[in-house]
């Protein structure tokens, strides 16, 4: 499998996930030719809580080797593009097909607070 069509079935994977959560989907990353379109180039899912309308920025990753890397760019994007007072999260999901733990991880899910 190659590696565009593992990150698609990823993103699949995710929003059954998201929506199992409860969550609205509001945006999905589109496939074109040889590219993805993104959120901001940075989250493949934009959903929102229903219930306390928060929104949550999520990017899926397929077998990510350093996670601390992609976890300081989330947070430094969500400090630095995020208002203040809004209600949001920002999640990593990373989706393993190797090694011991397989399967969809929520590897890191920020607070509701922007500076975090």
């Amino acid at each position: 499998m190659n590696t565009a069509r593992r990150g698609a079935l990823s993103e699949k994977i995710a929003v059954k996930f998201l929506e199992q959560l409860g969550q609205r989907i509001m945006f999905k990353s589109v496939r074109v030719r040889f590219q993805s379109i993104d959120f901001d180039n940075h989250f493949d899912i934009v959903s929102i809580d229903p219930n306390d309308k928060t929104w949550i920025f999520s990017q899926i990753k397929t077998n990510c080797g350093n996670i601390k890397k992609e976890i300081g760019r989330l947070r430094e994007w969500k400090k630095n593009n995020l208002p203040k007072d809004s209600k949001n999260k920002v999640w990593l999901l990373n989706y393993r097909t190797k090694g011991k733990k397989k399967g969809l991880i929520l590897e890191y899910r920020s607070e509701l607070n922007p500076t975090s």
